[in-house]
């Protein structure tokens, strides 16, 4: 009988580096910079549209030649006689063929949100209201209500969001039918956020620390039970690069052991 090792000496043959395991993933967005219409429609506020490349899905649907695998647009409307903002953004999946409209309206502390898919009609409503920024009751500085309604999974949700008057603290509760958690996220200064997060079903806490750096920011996401999630997004001129890496903690190979080091690059002409 012979078992199987993935020791450092077998890892180290192996090919650290495979163009072949590239998944590229590209993203173009074209907005207005101002009202696109201002003489034939003063009320539409913006516009934008995007295109978006999937290698993995692009792959799986066997395309010969490079094709978008989503498309987006984003359109903004303002109703100044009822002071209501309208937002219309419509999904277009073309891997999977899959079409969905969100509506949001929002007026004053108030906002909805209405998810329609064209398969099946409404999937989802979303609501939130926010105390104005003047209101103080206390110690506590604000909170907003959020409840929300699966109707493809007939699940419904709630998270209740509470900041004191000092803006350092939030306490975040979030009542979801499977998983229900309760997070603290304190400002210790000005570049310096943590969040401790328990799951009020398992126990389970989850650790997030945010670095505000000179050029950008870095996060770091501790998951004692799977691994040590970092991004880094360094900004420039042009764009931005964003460096993820994953530690994962459970495993008793080198190869369940490795980092996971990816780097993604976005532009801005």
């Amino acid at each position: 009988m012979t078992t199987a090792t993935d020791d450092p000496a077998s890892v180290a043959k192996a090919k650290w580096f495979n163009i072949y395991n590239l998944k590229p993933n590209l993203s173009w967005t074209l907005a207005s910079k101002g009202k696109p219409l201002p003489y034939w429609a003063p009320a539409w506020e913006s516009l934008s549209v995007s295109a978006m490349y999937d290698h993995a899905l692009a792959q799986q649907q066997q395309q010969k030649i490079p094709m978008p695998t989503q498309l987006e647009a984003m359109a903004s409307i303002q109703v100044p006689s009822i002071d209501t903002n309208l937002q219309i953004q419509p999904i277009w999946n073309l891997s999977r063929n899959l079409k969905t409209l969100l509506v949001q309206v929002q007026k004053g502390p108030c906002q909805l949100l209405a998810k329609v898919l064209a398969n099946q009609g409404l999937a989802a409503v979303k609501g939130c209201w926010q105390s104005p920024d003047d209101w103080q009751y206390g110690a506590l500085g604000g909170i907003r209500i959020t409840p929300q309604y699966d109707l493809t999974r007939h699940q419904p949700s709630c998270k209740f969001e509470a900041t004191t008057s000092t803006q350092q603290t939030k306490t975040v509760l979030h009542l979801e039918h499977h998983n229900p958690t309760l997070k603290i996220v304190h400002a210790l200064d000005d570049r310096h956020v943590i969040a401790p997060e328990i799951s009020l079903y398992n126990a389970k806490i989850t650790y997030q620390w945010d670095l505000k750096l000179n050029s950008g920011s870095l996060r770091t996401l501790v998951d004692p039970t799977k691994a040590i999630q970092m991004t880094w997004t360094d900004l420039t001129p042009t764009g931005k690069w964003v460096t993820d890496v994953r530690l994962p903690l459970v495993g008793t190979t080198w190869k369940q052991l490795a980092a996971d080091v990816r780097v993604r690059r976005q532009f801005q002409f």
